[in-house]
């Protein structure tokens, strides 16, 4: 079966995901979009790709969690979590590529590289566009209505940070040895760059073909993993990138995570529950590929 997953993902923290920096400050990620006029211009752009490298981190970690694994070799830890690479003269093997799409949803899912070629998956995760004027040549037409009160630029925030030299400060600086304060350069700081501000309604799609339902719980548990922690983008630690999701499948309600709190749906938990099954069932031969 085909799934069309869309929705809307809403920034609840200012949104660091970066193109470039120049000097100590960072441009957000943008690319240009062809106006109905025939201009180009360039707009805020969340990569398909690092969602779904997101994604398959997340499924990566359900699997291992799921299977109870405690030590991976780094090409196995490669393929889960990053797709595998490509190295030397191709190994091609029909019989061991259709085991590792039958037992690995998630990998007949996104697809990676195995013995040494790139193999496609079902999934295609696309650009995440704001909900914006200049973004309407790439939006479904009931967010028209929406976008066409908002412009890009009133979406861009600039924030500046300052790294503290610690050492300088009296009231920490008590075991530093006198010498080394009195020779020490300072390494004080200050450091900003672009954010997509708070509130921002981000358009998101995903289209699955041709899909098992193994295969839709594969990415079930990939949402459910990333809902416990509901961050994209980077700066993390400054409290960037938190976010809730509402998602659609065929026009049905799927999947939303809002301030923490999960709700799903009934194919979502279905799907699901036909992967953990297919994870109990296979266990003991995925472990074996994944040795």
């Amino acid at each position: 079966m085909n799934y069309l997953i869309e929705g809307i993902i809403t920034t609840r923290s200012p949104l660091s995901h970066i193109s470039e920096t120049i000097s100590t400050g960072a441009l957000l990620n943008e690319r240009p979009l062809l106006q109905e006029s025939g201009e180009l211009i360039d707009v805020f752009c969340y990569n398909g790709n690092a969602l779904r490298g997101q994604l398959r981190d997340c499924m990566a970690l359900h699997l291992i969690e799921a299977l109870d694994i405690t030590e991976l070799k780094i090409d196995i830890h490669n393929f889960l979590f990053s797709g595998g690479k490509i190295g030397g003269q191709s190994k091609f093997k029909i019989n061991n590529v259709r085991k590792h799409y039958e037992l690995l949803p998630h990998f007949s899912l996104f697809g990676g590289c195995l013995d040494n070629m790139m193999l496609p998956g079902k999934a295609a995760i696309f650009d995440l566009l704001p909900l914006c004027q200049e973004a309407i040549v790439e939006l479904p037409k009931h967010y028209h209505a929406s976008a066409v009160e908002k412009t890009y630029k009133r979406m861009v925030i600039d924030r500046e940070f300052t790294r503290m030299d610690d050492s300088k400060n009296m009231k920490l600086n008590s075991v530093l040895s006198e010498a080394d304060f009195d020779n020490k350069e300072t390494v004080q700081m200050r450091m900003g760059g672009e954010l997509l501000n708070s509130g921002v309604e981000l358009f998101s799609r995903l289209h699955i073909k041709d899909s098992l339902l193994i295969e839709l719980g594969a990415l079930c548990a990939g949402l459910a993993q990333f809902a416990q922690s509901p961050f994209i983008g980077g700066q993390h630690n400054k409290g960037h990138g938190k976010v809730d999701i509402d998602y659609m499948v065929n026009d049905e309600r799927f999947f939303s995570v809002s301030d923490f709190t999960t709700k799903t749906s009934a194919l979502f938990d279905e799907a699901l529950a036909a992967y953990t099954a297919h994870i109990d069932t296979n266990k003991q031969a995925i472990k074996e590929i994944l040795a």
